[in-house]
């Protein structure tokens, strides 16, 4: 078989990212405090006030690579009961006598039952000051509403916060993101790998 696609390809690919690496590239922050989720929509499925829930043109990046990562303050010192908050919730919600209460499904079927991002079985990065590292190739706004809580679907898998994370003990998070343009979508994935290698987040199994 002529392997010349390869290399056809390999330089198609090094001349994107040549490009790409000319750029400055900024990062932009949403603020996840009282104030966010106070503008929460009164319907679970009621996501089209979300100018009311961010000021920020998510709209105008929808078909773009997002680079994303949850963070906490610098001085930030409860990784540990954060991580078991985390853990209280999303044992609870894989527990048979959870998945076998049917009244807990009829009161609120959209919090039963969740799917939740991974997290490493040991509490090794207890200084990290980063919850989570995570990268989407488009519609950034959805993966926001899944990591909130707030999905119409609980089957997407996400951070779930509204269902664990207590901001009356917890501080505000930050939700950080880097905006690539759409062709970059093949390598968000890799800067990804990176960031998490960097960051060494509290949830997240890479």
């Amino acid at each position: 078989m002529n392997n010349q696609f390869i290399y056809k390809g390999l330089e198609k690919y090094k001349q994107v990212l040549e490009e790409q690496c000319k750029k400055r590239f900024e990062v932009k922050t949403i603020y996840i405090d009282k104030h966010f989720f106070s503008n929460t929509p009164e319907k679970e499925n009621d996501l089209d006030k979300k100018s009311q829930l961010v000021k920020l043109e998510i709209d105008s990046i929808k078909k773009n690579p997002i680079l994303y990562w949850f963070s906490f303050d610098e001085n930030f010192k409860g990784q540990e009961v954060t991580r078991n908050m985390f853990l209280e919730y999303s044992n609870a919600i894989k527990s048979k006598e959870y998945i076998a209460d049917k009244e807990k499904y009829k009161t609120n079927p959209l919090s039963y039952k969740r799917a939740v991002s991974a997290i490493k079985d040991k509490f090794l990065n207890t200084e990290t000051k980063t919850l989570y590292v995570g990268k989407v190739k488009k519609d950034f706004w959805f993966r926001i509403v899944t990591h909130c809580g707030w999905a119409p679907s609980p089957k997407t898998a996400g951070l779930q916060l509204k269902y664990w994370y207590d901001l009356e003990e917890l501080p505000p998070l930050k939700l950080n993101y880097i905006v690539f343009d759409p062709i970059m979508d093949d390598f968000v994935s890799i800067l990804e790998i990176e960031l998490n290698k960097q960051l060494n987040p509290l949830i997240g199994k890479k």
